[in-house]
């Protein structure tokens, strides 16, 4: 299993997992398309949990909240349906 996460709000959420050899955790931001091939790699399922959630969040910096909740979304989507991701 594999997780991508830009650590926007640290990694803390994670680090009771930090020991599971079955899980990589890779500090990556998929606004960078270059990132995506590395983060999909292998993979058959993908679900993706990466937004500014809540309309202040959003509000404090909205490019930033559309590249990341839309631009990067879609392309990141259209990335794993070019690579054979099922789901």
């Amino acid at each position: 299993m594999r997780v991508a996460d830009r650590m926007l709000f640290g990694g803390q959420g994670l680090d009771d997992l930090a020991h599971d050899v079955n899980l990589e955790v890779l500090n990556r931001d998929l606004r960078d398309p270059r990132v995506h091939d590395e983060v999909l790699e292998g993979s058959d399922t993908v679900i993706h949990l990466a937004a500014i959630v809540g309309d202040k969040a959003c509000a404090l910096d909205e490019e930033v909240a559309v590249q990341t909740n839309w631009t990067s979304t879609v392309a990141f989507a259209r990335r794993a349906k070019a690579l054979g991701v099922r789901r």
